[in-house]
């Protein structure tokens, strides 16, 4: 093959350079990506890094050898095709660190961004001096036991399968963790009304057996609150401790950032299994949120590729520019999002693998999201089976401890109630580890941020420093007689873009009520409302509170800080994660 034409080997050369970076793509990821696979998933998706990494080599190489066809006309023709595979190395390795080089230039480190995008000249160089010597032996005719496109496709499936055996092979926590350790399950659900269940309202529309056996031993709380009851916000409160808008993460759009401590992180350091499976987008590894997750699984093309393949550049490639690009964004729904089903039979599995440990297991379901009527019914029956599998894979209760969370993320219309109660006001279902319960429903407001310090405390863990959220164990043991204030925040849709609405949320005086104050500073519109009296907000009484309008309207802004003239803080996403949730959450208009 070495009388060929460069444009024509060097796609050749470049498929068998290709090969080996994919299964070395595999193997970087078995030891780096959150991915949880079971032996043959695991397998396959090493196969199926190698494919793309030949793909990728295929036109690494054809660019290279069209360089070396038409840009190179001297040395002789080996020497040509060593330019065509170096041409290849070139490409290939900048389809992996050009990528890196932007994310640095965005983060503001320009060394490190130039470094990384001149190392491919480098790679460049090391596969021109190596190719040339191997090729220029094979114009010499001289005999090889295992040829260049035999021997990349060997090393290269090698590497894949390896790295995906390895992959499979991988378990989450310690060992030598006590067999007092309790399992601690999360369940998070998009737009889970109080009134759907039955422990929070006689009017539930439907029975939910497993739920309604969870809440017998659980102390239920019928006036939590989301702060902030958008995904990524309430999941910030739920693993930092505290408010969403002290970190920065005003919306779905802004991502945590890896200086706060995190739940998750504090418990893989204590030996737990620690494993997340997300049904949106909304709840995608850009938010932040995988820090201290041993597997993040938010694999939403799972019916087109193997389970795992998201991970792969190409693939994700190809996820942002359809996130980007694709019209009619309602007709491909995989885009934000993927069924419940999938998302708890992954979680099922893996805590079925863990079982033996003690685990955190959060799980993320979006499946009662805009229904109504009939649907929403055969949703919730749905979502109540969900629970049953999901507490069932924790194992017997004799054989380990658990702790159990089931709250809602934010109710009602995404679009168009902000921080109404009925978008603020979730269920929330805390069965402790062991706890005396005096009273198991409780009445006062506590918020999301407090789940944190109350998991912690049920561990006998030391609680996270300068957080906003308390353990909640004292209003089951009647030592806590007051609900807590919180600021709270949120989106609307406006006439081009999402606008901002402030609020605030404090304990009437001389009364366990609420009263509640809510800003729009875009229209500099004002509400004020007594939640003891009007539960419901049909009563403004801005009027005729002025002082307590005044009161609540400077604590609101104070601590709106930048955000106190509507305007937020610009998107951390890409343009494309910005358009599918922006849609999601406001439909086309936005």
């Amino acid at each position: 093959m070495w009388l060929w034409r460069p444009v024509k080997r060097g796609p050749m050369l470049g498929l068998g350079l290709g090969l080996i970076v994919g299964g070395m793509e595999a193997v970087a990821l078995a030891a780096t990506a959150p991915i949880s696979l079971d032996l043959l998933q695991g397998i396959l998706w090493g196969l199926v890094s190698v494919a793309i990494g030949g793909l990728v080599g295929l036109v690494s190489g054809l660019l290279g050898g069209i360089i070396a066809e038409w840009g190179v006309r001297w040395p002789a023709l080996p020497a040509r095709h060593a330019v065509a595979m170096g041409g290849a190395g070139f490409f290939l390795s900048g389809w992996h660190l050009w990528a890196m080089a932007a994310v640095k230039l965005g983060q503001g480190l320009p060394i490190p961004a130039a470094a990384l995008a001149a190392t491919p000249i480098g790679v460049a160089g090391v596969v021109y001096f190596n190719a040339h010597y191997w090729l220029r032996r094979e114009e010499l005719g001289e005999e090889r036991k295992l040829g260049w496109s035999v021997g990349s496709v060997v090393l290269g499936v090698v590497l894949g399968v390896g790295g995906g055996v390895w992959l499979s092979m991988q378990h989450q926590g310690s060992s030598q963790a006590l067999d007092v350790d309790p399992h601690v399950l999360l369940v998070t659900v998009e737009g889970l009304e109080r009134t759907d269940l039955a422990a929070f309202s006689a009017a539930a529309p439907v029975a939910t057996p497993h739920i309604d056996a969870l809440a017998e031993d659980a102390i239920r709380f019928h006036e939590a609150i989301s702060p902030v009851p958008e995904t990524g916000p309430m999941h910030t409160a739920l693993f930092t401790g505290r408010h969403p808008v002290r970190v920065g993460v005003w919306s779905d759009e802004h991502t945590l950032g890896r200086v706060w401590p995190t739940l998750p992180d504090r418990l893989r350091r204590e030996g737990y299994a620690t494993g997340a499976f997300v049904s949106t987008l909304g709840a995608g590894d850009h938010t932040g949120l995988a820090r201290g997750f041993g597997v993040y699984d938010d694999d939403r093309g799972s019916h087109l590729l193997p389970p795992g393949t998201e991970a792969l550049r190409l693939v994700q490639l190809v996820d942002g520019a359809l996130m980007r690009w694709v019209p009619g964004l309602s007709s491909w729904p995989r885009l934000s999002g993927r069924p419940d089903a999938e998302t708890v039979e992954r979680a099922t599995a893996w805590m079925t693998r863990h079982a033996d440990r003690p685990q955190l297991a959060w799980i993320q379901l979006a499946g009662l999201q805009g229904l109504h009527g009939a649907a929403r019914t055969q949703a919730l029956e749905r979502l109540d089976a969900h629970v049953g599998a999901l507490v069932g894979a924790l194992g017997p209760p004799d054989a380990r401890p658990r702790i159990v969370v089931l709250t809602g993320v934010g109710a009602g219309n995404p679009a168009t109630d902000g921080i109404a109660e009925a978008r603020i006001g979730v269920p929330l279902l805390f069965v402790p580890k062991k706890l005396r319960i005096f009273e198991p429903d409780v009445r006062l407001a506590v918020r999301t941020m407090d789940i944190p310090a109350t998991i912690l405390a049920q561990l006998g863990l030391k609680p996270f420093d300068n957080v906003d959220g308390t353990d909640l164990s004292g209003f089951a043991q009647k030592t806590k007689t007051r609900g807590y204030a919180s600021l709270l925040a949120s989106r609307v849709a406006g006439p081009t873009q999402p606008q901002l609405v402030l609020g605030y949320r404090a304990g009437r005086s001389g009364s366990t009520a609420m009263i509640k104050l809510v800003a729009q500073p875009s229209t500099d519109s004002v509400a004020f409302y007594d939640l003891g009296d009007d539960p419901t907000e049909q009563h403004n009484l801005s009027a005729d509170q002025p002082d307590a309008v005044s009161e609540l309207l400077g604590h609101t802004l104070a601590e709106a800080g930048d955000a106190r003239e509507g305007v937020l803080p610009k998107p951390d996403v890409s343009a494309g994660i910005q358009r599918v949730l922006r849609h999601h959450r406001f439909g086309s208009g936005h």
